[in-house]
């Protein structure tokens, strides 16, 4: 593989790893909807209606803690996959339901999602690079 093909390929491979991140930040979109949330759900309390943004975080929590069970079986690579994946799809969902409850538990699923992936954001680092590699890609002076 020639150096332009690995430089390359090392952009790549940051970007998707920076993907893990970004993931997270997800959570927190959907603060600015909760006004609109509540004038479209009247039936549900204002309480209720914030409990979206807190009920991703209180997955999350869990998550991290069986993200690394999850790993052990079948392995960090994997698993990230699978964590952008549920959170994906998770984050699709509320854009074609009218029904709070749904988009409640779509949450709590973008919240497994994100548990899974973000904990192997650093660690797959070390995965992909190594000596000299390995400071600069996690944004350190040599």
């Amino acid at each position: 593989m020639s150096a332009e093909n690995h430089s390359f390929k090392n952009i790549l491979i940051i970007i998707a790893l920076l993907s893990l991140n970004i993931v997270e930040q997800a959570a927190s979109v959907i603060t600015a909807t909760i006004p609109g949330m509540a004038k479209t759900f009247t039936n549900v309390s204002l309480v209720n209606i914030e409990l979206i943004t807190t009920v991703v975080s209180i997955f999350v929590t869990v998550f991290v803690l069986i993200s690394g069970v999850i790993v052990k079986k079948i392995g960090q690579k994997q698993t990230a996959v699978l964590g952008l994946a549920i959170a994906a799809i998770s984050s699709i969902i509320p854009a074609f339901s009218n029904s709070f409850t749904l988009i409640m538990v779509s949450r709590a699923v973008l919240g497994i999602g994100i548990g899974l992936a973000n904990p192997l954001a650093i660690s797959l680092i070390g995965v992909f690079f190594y000596g000299d590699q390995l400071l600069p890609a996690l944004g350190l002076p040599l």
